[in-house]
């Protein structure tokens, strides 16, 4: 099992913590598994928010103000990653599912259009 717990410095000097989930269970204990169970959970994150703001719609069909209240679907990408810190416990398996979880941020990234300069994640145990 895999928490992911995203730390955000508000424009306050604030750390806000947010949980991305909190019970990631992949197929397996690999890291390649791992990391794939941690970037689809954004994905799957993104489909609740399109739902969410799809039920709002059909429940208040003329209350855009409650609508643009709800984080947009394409605010859940990986790329939110960049610039910052994936920190790990030290044991191998962590460590590899670390640097696994950076490769597949940079590729999607890369995907996007991306430059290579652009693609920095801090690595900390």
């Amino acid at each position: 099992m895999v928490n992911v717990i995203i730390g955000l410095l508000g424009t306050d000097g604030k750390l806000k913590s947010i949980c991305l989930s909190g019970s990631i269970i992949a197929e397996d204990s690999t890291a390649e598994n791992q990391s794939r169970a941690i970037i689809s959970s954004f994905t799957e994150s993104a489909q609740l928010l399109a739902d969410w703001i799809k039920t709002t719609e059909e429940m208040y069909p003329d209350r855009d103000d409650l609508v643009n209240l709800i984080p947009k679907p394409s605010s859940m990408c990986v790329s939110k990653l960049l610039n910052g810190m994936i920190s790990t416990d030290t044991c191998n398996t962590a460590r590899l599912t670390r640097s696994t979880v950076i490769e597949h941020v940079y590729g999607i990234c890369r995907s996007k259009g991306m430059l290579d300069s652009d693609l920095k994640i801090m690595e900390g145990e």
